[in-house]
């Protein structure tokens, strides 16, 4: 089992965590983790956590952009 804590803290914006990640990067991330835990056939956990931006919509969009990658992950698996 993976357990993915998808935090917004790396956000660039985020006035806590202190990372640099675009909105970009986080997108990639998603992707990456979902797809390994895809590919591996490992059940997955995911936790939204963190996110300090200065505009909480860009908190938000992080947020969102995680459970789409979750999903699109799914959606590979089961047309699989």
């Amino acid at each position: 089992m993976l357990f993915y804590v998808a935090g917004a803290d790396p956000y660039r914006e985020d006035q806590l965590g202190g990372l640099k990640l675009t909105m970009e990067g986080l997108t990639r991330r998603d992707a990456l983790v979902c797809d390994y835990a895809r590919r591996h056939r490992v059940p997955m956990v995911i936790t939204l956590a963190g996110g300090h931006a200065r505009n909480v919509d860009d908190t938000v969009r992080i947020h969102i952009g995680t459970i789409l990658a979750a999903r699109d992950a799914a959606r590979v698996a089961s047309a699989a």
